[in-house]
């Protein structure tokens, strides 16, 4: 049985979501996964690859959705991404290099997460500007988190140790309608590229 799920409604009709904000409350296991997964975004979006790794297990499986085999782990995911083309960090136009194309900004939107001991599926759309003029991409994610003391994420947590929330398996879906659901509807305001707690 799930102990735990989406944030509560809000009163009002149809609320817009916010992306990027953290609507669990502070010190619940919801928040602290909600928290790692917009500090993966953030961290891809500052083109910080040890902000992304601090929160996916070293032997995390993904499907990543510019690559069409399962990823089995660091050493694949870091092959893969070196195979990338270059991006600059999105810090600015005035900081970009002209040989290297902006680097997409991701925003995480309408996050519902189930936990079961000490396993957790974050459920959330992500909404992908790909800083190229290009039409944004909407992306489903499903994620598997564990909770873990030990930096691989492969065991529960030893008894007085410090725990902590990692990504174990992702898997990302781009529609081929690139519009986010009426719920998530951004309405096509100003949105924070950075997490907010």
């Amino acid at each position: 049985m799930s102990d735990t799920q989406s944030p509560a409604p809000d009163p009002t009709p149809n609320p817009t979501p916010t992306p990027n904000t953290n609507p669990f409350a502070p010190g619940t296991d919801e928040h602290a996964i909600w928290s790692g997964a917009l500090a993966i975004y953030a961290g891809f979006t500052a083109a910080d690859r040890a902000a992304i790794d601090a929160n996916i297990s070293p032997e995390a499986t993904m499907f990543d959705s510019d690559t069409m085999q399962l990823i089995h782990g660091k050493a694949q995911l870091d092959a893969i991404r070196d195979a990338r083309p270059a991006a600059a960090p999105a810090a600015g136009p005035e900081t970009l290099p002209e040989t290297l194309p902006p680097t997409p900004v991701l925003r995480g939107i309408a996050p519902e997460v189930r936990i079961w001991g000490d396993t957790a599926v974050l459920l959330h759309y992500l909404a992908v500007d790909l800083a190229d003029g290009s039409p944004e991409q909407t992306v489903r994610n499903t994620s598997v988190w564990r909770r873990a003391s030990r930096a691989d994420g492969s065991a529960p947590p030893l008894p007085g140790a410090q725990e902590r929330w990692l990504m174990v398996h992702n898997h990302e879906d781009v529609m081929a309608t690139p519009s986010l659901p009426a719920c998530c509807d951004m309405g096509g305001g100003e949105v924070p590229s950075q997490p907010t707690s």
